[in-house]
């Protein structure tokens, strides 16, 4: 099973081939591969692993489910209710490649 974790927008995400994740909004590269593993070969980067790269598409940027905020004093008639709805990317991840085994 190979595998790599890789940065994205300051967390730390497992992605494996062929799956789609969604995550915070950004370009859709992924660059910051910190950690590599398949069935012979397993690397752990300092703070990045070289000659690993991360192929992939960039699905839909979209907005996440609406959270609601909501805010309540007993007593005193005070009830608010806010909403936020965060953008996020989908991506689905092509291939993972190893130049330097």
């Amino acid at each position: 099973m190979k595998y790599a974790i890789a940065e994205v927008s300051g967390k730390q995400v497992k992605l494996e081939e062929g799956k789609t994740y969604k995550l915070d909004r950004f370009d859709g590269k992924i660059t910051n591969v910190v950690f590599y593993k398949d069935d012979q070969f397993e690397k752990v980067g300092t703070p990045t692993v070289a000659g690993v790269t991360v192929k992939t598409e960039k699905v839909v940027d979209k907005k996440d489910k609406k959270v609601e905020i909501r805010r309540y004093r007993a007593k005193s008639r005070y009830r608010k209710v806010k909403g936020h709805r965060q953008p996020v990317t989908l991506i689905k991840i092509k291939e993972i490649l190893n130049t330097k085994s």
